[in-house]
């Protein structure tokens, strides 16, 4: 599924729920600004935890020795920071 079939399911699920049809970028600026808000807060170094779905968190990457894989030469790789996600028990299920 990509953005453009997320917004039409969010279209379709407004429209059902409370009478309201939404254009596609309405539904698509819905879908960013949950996005951009679960990024802002992981970034800022808080949990998002959205039940039944899972948890969004930020973790560190700690600095490590690598090969460049060219020239086979040995390099340092910085310490760096990644999102993690952690699934819910009931999304758990539901894929399985």
């Amino acid at each position: 599924m990509n953005t453009v079939q997320l917004a039409k399911n969010v279209q379709a699920a407004m429209e059902q729920i409370i009478n309201t049809k939404l254009t596609n970028n309405q539904a698509r600026a819905i879908i960013n600004s949950i996005f951009n808000t679960i990024g802002d807060t992981i970034a800022s170094g808080e949990k998002v935890s959205i039940t039944g779905f899972g948890d969004f968190t930020k973790a560190e990457r700690i600095a490590r020795k690598g090969c460049n894989p060219q020239t086979g030469e040995e390099m340092m790789i910085p310490a760096f920071y990644v999102a993690k996600f952690k699934a819910a028990k009931a999304l758990k299920e539901k894929v399985k």
